[in-house]
């Protein structure tokens, strides 16, 4: 199309404002009756080579010239035609450089010389920008030329080859960050350009490449229309083309532009107040800010950081995100804001710079810091909401909005991974908004750089466009020094300035480290100014006035120092307990609100505060107004931080490894608070443990307690340090609001310390739990609390069974209800007397069903050892005395017979006696209590032993019978048999009395005891017996009785190994413990 006169007059405004960019190429102004100058160039070198390809064009020929004669021959060739073809400033160049004001920018491709002669010829003085190392070169007050394909002056920067054109951005990425910009954020007007060539359409698209998807229309002006394909190719690359003789266009734009020139500086640029030269700015009250950040309103003070501060602006306008990073000190915020942000300013982008704070959104902080953005510049937007604010400021601007993020380690040093990834998701979010022309950085301390890697997967390719902020080299801290003080007519002594470098890079090559070199300049100006110097003269800053002050160690060793021996002495503890407060465990600087503040030091808050204000006059600690008053009678909410990180290294030396323990604590328990009460996540086993040691100092609130209350409950560990600074309905409250968590781990162990509360809701909370929970072990948990409150709060545990009654009969609940009930009357019996009487049943199989399959294998384990202990005790006890029972002439036979026989009589004795009747008696005793509920009363409990004694003595008495008279038993006088039942029945007795009076005997207490039990049973045995019984012969008998009594004592010994009531109460334990 050809160009309108409202367009004409859009480009001239543009241009005026500095919005737009002259794109030239190499066919502007030259002779129609001729080839185009590159056209020739390679004519004139293919003819040196004599190159034969088809493909004619300067980059072909010039690749097979290098190919052929090698790099220098090319250049040296190139400068020789160029020097030969090259002509005057054609009229169309000096119209250009009528066109260009001071503050513009041509970008090229052209490497003559053409338009530097032209604006030779009009007096206009301009920065050529060839190199990276020009860029810190450009001057606002004059034209910038950028030659991308480099100068024919100098050779080693010519882009010819098409492997050059391929590599030169990489080759250059200062100039290329600066170009990208451009293209980025300014209108391209194209001139001298042939679209039809492919050479060109290959350089636009590697020049644009991965632009910002807001990127403007471009504009190329043509003197003939392109073909349909063309013109439809150059609209998909969003470039407009307008159809009118480059002379004539130029002409137009002349015109058009010196109406606008007319315009006052606000009308052009709506951030004129921000963008305004530092020169004419007002200064600050003093040229140094000692640990202070520099603002926007420092920006005449602001010195040795213009180039970081250029390449900065650049390559933030360049791309969607950039990550600046550097150590600690290294002065980011300073350079955003008073380097980055006047500079953005001027080319129509408005800086909002958020700091993170820890538990406040994303969103609002960038909003926050957008208001009052634009209060400052007195623009405002009818939306308040983030991003319908930013389109409507775009529009307004026609330049693009920057959102910085200061801090940004905050969100690793002070937030859960969930909220780390919820802000990246944010930010992407933003990022990916194709209609918001919308830049991002964040800025980040150099050693938690590498943790951004944890959310490139939802900030995809966060660190690919990285700034590195170095240290001052020794020429920038030189005019960091110098220059700010000229400014307050103040002169440094050479020599003083040369000391201080020395000292202050201390042969560091890395440079000079900000923070002390502002504390150095506030000091030392300070001490130089404080005496009146006469009308007319300049004070001078000398060696003296540093000797004075100590030197740069005495200065630096005592800012700190000095600053707390200003306070009484009984004050001084409590403010190096604030000044430590601000100080996060990983040695960086943290705000904290004046309550946190206060609650650390123990002291009341006016006195707190009263601290505070004296610390933030000695520049030691910052201020801030967070948030709204709560009501009209209430004070602003205040938070304070360090002044700067550079005073947190020192301070970490003050305090010993308890405070930093406990100050990590501190930083758990803050952190941990917001994700609880807003998602209901816990602290970490581990962060409680930390937490618990360090109770007494952290003084937890009550919605700390409670929370720590919540995690001991799900972690098991110990509740009391919590539970007591809770009310008991508070309790209750955590636990309900537990049950209702997402892990099953919290709502099983909910369940069971809810039951301990007994509250009346528990009830039916436990049934739905029980019958309906997602999770087996939690519905178990369920069952087992209800059991508990059976046992410790009757009716509400009656009231929870009756509710598992009801749901049985419902088919969808039978199968959960049946579980529940089963486990609630394993563990509690006395649940199952309210049941119906055949429900009860049903639900006593169960339990017997469960408790067997639980139990059988100790049953088995319990029979066994019966046996093994029957067989032992018989045979070690009763065995050699039976198998010599009876031989006569004993003492003729030899050893060896004796001996044969008395281990005979030991296997019969153990395998005929000692293994069915222990093994019966172990296994019944076993299977006693496995199966059948603990005795209630007394009552029970006799009868229940009787009975087991019943049977365990039966079995003794009827194997002393078979043992001691296997011969004559049917013959035996009644009398003995009597003594033998009696005593079977008082050993079993006595095995079994601590089941009888539920107590634990020492193991030993009762091992003699039924020792010397059995021992005394079987020797009464013999020695009682009636005349003519098996034993009659040997009453008599020399040493009878004590042989007995040892025999009793070891077969009783081995029965109470078989016979343990301890393995048994375990194994009851182990029996009635639900685990399904």
């Amino acid at each position: 199309m050809r160009p309108t006169p409202d367009l004409i007059a859009h480009l001239a405004r543009l241009l005026v404002q500095d919005n737009a960019v002259l794109f030239i190429g190499p066919t502007l102004g030259q002779d129609p009756e001729r080839p185009p100058l590159l056209d020739r160039l390679a004519e004139a070198l293919a003819a040196r080579i004599d190159y034969q390809r088809p493909d004619r064009s300067l980059p072909a020929v010039a690749r097979d010239f290098e190919v052929l004669l090698g790099r220098s021959a090319l250049l040296q060739a190139l400068a020789e035609e160029l020097e030969r073809l090259e002509q005057e400033p054609a009229t169309v160049h000096q119209l250009i450089a009528t066109a260009l004001l001071p503050e513009n920018t041509v970008i090229t491709t052209r490497f003559d010389h053409l338009l530097e002669l032209a604006l030779q010829q009009l007096r206009k003085p301009f920065i050529p920008v060839v190199q990276d190392e020009d860029v810190p070169g450009i001057d606002a007050t004059k034209v910038t030329l950028i030659k991308l394909l480099g100068d024919i002056t100098r050779p080693q920067t010519l882009v010819i080859t098409e492997d050059d054109i391929d590599a030169f951005i990489d080759r250059l990425p200062t100039v290329s960050d600066v170009v990208k910009a451009f293209f980025a954020t300014k209108t391209l007007i194209l001139l001298g350009y042939d679209l039809n060539g492919e050479p060109f359409k290959r350089f636009f698209r590697r020049v644009s490449r991965n632009l910002s998807v807001f990127r403007r229309t471009a504009y190329a002006v043509v003197p003939a229309p392109l073909d349909e394909v063309e013109r439809r190719y150059w609209e998909g690359q969003n470039v407009q083309l307008l159809v009118q003789a480059p002379m004539a266009f130029l002409e137009a734009l002349i015109a058009a532009t010196r109406q606008w020139t007319q315009a006052p500086p606000q009308a052009m640029n709506p951030l004129q107040a921000l963008a305004g030269d530092p020169a004419s700015a007002p200064l600050p009250p003093a040229p140094y800010k000692g640990l202070d950040s520099y603002t926007a309103a420092d920006a005449a003070i602001f010195a040795g950081r213009d180039q970081e501060a250029e390449r900065l602006t650049h390559r933030i306008l360049a791309h969607r995100l950039t990550v600046v990073y550097g150590e600690s000190g290294s002065g980011k915020t300073s350079l955003l804001q008073a380097g980055v942000r006047p500079r953005l300013a001027r080319r129509r982008a408005l800086m909002a710079l958020a700091e993170v704070i820890p538990g406040a959104p994303l969103e609002a902080l960038l909003q926050q810091a957008l208001q009052e953005a634009l209060q400052e510049v007195g623009l405002n937007t009818p939306s308040t909401e983030l991003v319908p604010q930013i389109r409507q400021l775009q529009a307004r601007l026609d330049g693009p909005v920057v959102l910085a993020l200061d801090q940004f380690e905050q969100l690793f040093l002070a937030e859960d991974a969930e909220t780390r990834e919820a802000a990246a998701r944010f930010l992407q979010q933003l990022r990916a908004d194709p209609a918001l022309d919308l830049r991002l950085v964040l800025a980040i301390r150099e050693d938690f750089l590498g943790r951004l890697e944890t959310l490139r997967d939802h900030l995809p390719n966060l660190l690919d466009v990285r700034f590195r902020l170095e240290r001052l080299g020794r020429e920038a801290a030189r005019a960091t020094i110098e220059e700010p003080a000229q400014l307050f007519h103040v002169a440094w002594e050479p020599a003083l300035v040369q000391r201080l470098l020395d000292e202050l890079s201390d042969g560091d090559a890395t440079g000079v480290a900000p923070p002390q070199l502002q504390i150095v300049c506030q000091r030392l100006y300070q001490a130089a100014t404080e005496t009146p110097v006469r009308p007319g003269q300049m004070a001078t800053i000398t060696s003296a006035h540093l000797e004075r002050l100590g030197g740069v160690q005495g200065i630096l060793g005592e800012y700190l120092t000095e600053a707390v021996a200003q306070f009484d002495p009984d004050q001084q503890p409590h403010v190096r307990l604030l000044l430590a407060a601000l100080v996060h465990s990983s040695g960086v600087k943290q705000r904290l609100s004046l309550a946190e503040l206060a609650r650390t030091v123990d002291r009341p808050q006016p006195e707190v505060t009263a601290l505070l204000d004296r610390l933030t006059q000695q520049r030691l600690v910052q201020r801030f107004q967070v948030g709204s008053p709560a009501g009209p009678g209430d004070g602003p909410s205040l938070a304070y931080q360090l002044a700067h990180d550079y005073l947190a290294g020192r301070i970490l030396r003050w305090l010993g490894d308890e405070f930093w323990e406990t100050q990590r604590a501190r930083e758990i328990l803050r952190q941990a608070l917001p994700a609880w009460q807003s998602r209901a996540r816990l602290p970490g086993p581990d962060d409680l443990r930390l937490i618990a040691e360090h109770r007494q100092a952290l003084r937890p609130l009550p919605a700390e307690a409670a929370m720590l209350y919540a995690a001991a409950v799900v972690y098991g560990q110990p509740t009391e340090a919590w539970a007591s600074l809770l009310r008991p309905e508070v309790q209750r409250d955590v636990l309900l609001r537990l049950v209702r968590h997402p892990e099953p781990r919290a709502r099983q162990h909910a369940l069971t310390a809810l039951a301990t509360l007994g509250p009346r809701e528990a009830a039916d909370l436990l049934v739905e739990r029980a019958l309906a929970d997602d999770d087996g072990v939690v519905r178990s948990a369920a069952a087992q609390a209800i059991a508990t409150l059976v046992q410790v709060y009757p009716e509400v545990g009656a009231a929870a069974v009756e509710g598992l009654a009801a749901a049985g009969p419902r088919p969808e609940a039978r199968a959960a209800a049946m579980d529940a009930l089963a486990t609630v009357v394993d563990r509690a019996p006395a649940a199952g007397k309210g049941l119906p009487a055949g429900l009860r049943q049903a639900v006593r199989r169960r339990v017997w069903q469960r408790r067997w399959g639980r139990g059988r294998a100790g049953v088995l384990a319990a029979t066994l050892r019966g046996l093994q202990g029957g067989f032992w005790g018989f045979a070690l006890g009763l065995g050699p005395f039976l198998g010599l029972y009876g031989i006569p002439d004993l003492d003729q036979l030899d050893l060896r017979t004796v001996l044969s026989t008395a281990i005979l009589g030991s296997v019969l004795a153990g395998v005929l006696v000692g293994i069915p009747t222990a093994g019966v008696t172990a296994g019944l005793a076993a299977l006693e209590r496995l199966l059948l509920d603990p005795p209630t009363h007394r009552r029970e409990r006799w009868s229940r032993w009787l009975a087991i004694n019943g049977a365990g003595g039966l079995a003794f008495a009827l194997g002393f019978e078979l043992v001691l008279f296997m011969v004559n038993f049917l013959s035996a006088p009644l009398a003995t048999l009597v003594i033998n039942l009696a005593g079977g029945f008082l050993l079993v007795a006595v095995l079994r009395l601590p089941d009888l009076l539920d107590v634990r005997l020492p193991r030993l207490v009762h091992l003699g005891l039924a020792a010397l039990v059995g021992g005394l049973v079987l020797a009464g045995s013999g020695v009682a017996g009636a005349p003519g019984d098996a034993f009659a012969a040997y009453r008599a008998a020399p040493g009878t009785f004590l042989w007995l009594l040892l025999a009793g004592a070891i077969s009783s010994a081995g029965l109470h190994w078989a016979i343990a009531p301890a393995a048994g109460r375990q194994l009851a334990a182990d029996g009635r413990e639900d685990t399904s």
